[in-house]
């Protein structure tokens, strides 16, 4: 599948990839976060272990996921949507 450029989408299409985009970063997130509790509890019983890097190595996605929310926003912005 082809990645299309905000200014290139629909307006539904729009609206409907920001919605999406909006849902994996709180997802992905809460996922982390949880993922490093887990994580920490496990430290603290067991010892370092190199699972603890995980959820660190996982926060890029998160990263590119709010810039792409972003471009997204102020496509919508300027449509007046």
């Amino acid at each position: 599948m082809k990645t299309m450029k905000p200014s290139e989408m629909s307006d539904e299409t729009l609206l409907k990839q920001e919605k999406a985009v909006k849902t994996g970063i709180y997802v992905l997130s809460v996922a982390l976060l949880i993922v490093l509790l887990i994580q920490i509890v496990l430290l603290t019983r067991r010892g370092f272990t190199a699972t603890i890097a995980i959820p660190f190595a996982l926060i890029p996605i998160v990263l590119v996921n709010v810039r792409t929310h972003k471009e997204l926003q102020a496509e919508i912005k300027k449509r007046n949507l």
